[in-house]
């Protein structure tokens, strides 16, 4: 059975944790009251635990969760950062050492937006419209081409 505790952490440097992250990791929020509340996380299979018990250990800060196996979905640890005292520590990182892709960068941004506002008390109405260019970014549609078929 997994443990989260039972983790042992890899050995990961700043520019392996902005690639992980660059296909692992989702800046969102969560609304609750009617304001929306920065999020950073990150989910892998159980066999993945030790990375994500490797990016608790490289940030120092949020929670790593066990998630148990529900239907067709198998176990997992998820790493989660939330609170205000931690997200700067998640902004400061990808922004000494930032991603490159184009449509991860444009999510990180309005996240980081959204974090600044939350950070400095901002009216939630202005909470709402971040985190709604937030979701604007993340559901567009990705431009695949269709295979002809003969």
């Amino acid at each position: 059975m997994f443990h989260v505790a039972e983790c042992s952490a890899v050995n990961i440097n700043a520019d392996y944790v902005t690639g992980f992250c660059e296909g692992e990791a989702a800046f969102a929020y969560n609304i609750q009251n009617d304001r929306a509340y920065p999020v950073f996380s990150v989910r892998q299979n159980s066999d993945g635990s030790d990375i994500v018990a490797g990016l608790r250990e490289f940030f120092g800060v949020g929670k790593v969760y066990a998630c148990a196996a529900r239907g067709k979905t198998r176990q997992s640890a998820y790493y989660r950062v939330n609170r205000k005292d931690d997200l700067p520590v998640i902004v400061k990182h990808f922004t000494e050492f930032p991603l490159r892709g184009a449509g991860k960068l444009a999510v990180f941004s309005v996240w980081c937006a959204l974090v600044n506002a939350y950070l400095s008390g901002q009216d939630r109405s202005i909470l709402v419209e971040l985190a709604e260019r937030l979701t604007a970014l993340q559901l567009k549609p990705c431009n695949h081409r269709k295979r002809n078929s003969k």
